[in-house]
């Protein structure tokens, strides 16, 4: 038996950084065309690595970056909403009717937050249990 050996395929082969850099391109908006462009290959060449195992997963993790990034930036801006809500209802030209949705956002947005706050706490708990069962501990789980 003669084993030849040929180039591997597209499949088998590592993708090429600038593939990952159109491709970052790609998922914020800009074509093909111009991101394939931008790294001096072709818009079909750079079509043809979507069915490699790598960038499908790269391709499913910049969307959740992109997203995260958002909510990391909302959260830590959440007390100048805060501010800026508290100011609309306290101005006495605000009119009853915006300063009444103004408190409605101010409980809305201070009722997410005890919630992700007691998920975060519950999640933490079942965390703590997984960890003690795969380390073989017995858990009292009668009093949480």
């Amino acid at each position: 038996m003669t084993i030849t050996a040929g180039r591997p395929t597209r499949n088998e082969s590592l993708v090429p950084p600038k593939v990952f850099t159109a491709l970052a391109l790609v998922a914020t908006g800009t074509s093909f065309e111009k991101a394939a462009e931008t790294v001096s290959m072709t818009g079909k060449a750079l079509r043809k690595w979507r069915s490699h195992k790598d960038v499908k997963d790269y391709l499913e993790e910049i969307p959740r970056e992109n997203i995260d990034i958002g909510t990391n930036l909302l959260a830590s801006r959440n007390h100048l909403y805060m501010k800026k809500l508290d100011e609309i209802i306290m101005n006495p030209n605000t009119s009853d009717y915006n300063r009444i949705d103004a408190i409605k956002a101010a409980h809305m947005i201070q009722k997410e937050n005890v919630l992700d706050r007691q998920q975060n706490r519950k999640l933490n708990e079942i965390r703590e249990i997984l960890i003690a069962k795969d380390a073989g501990r017995t858990i009292d789980i009668t009093n949480r």
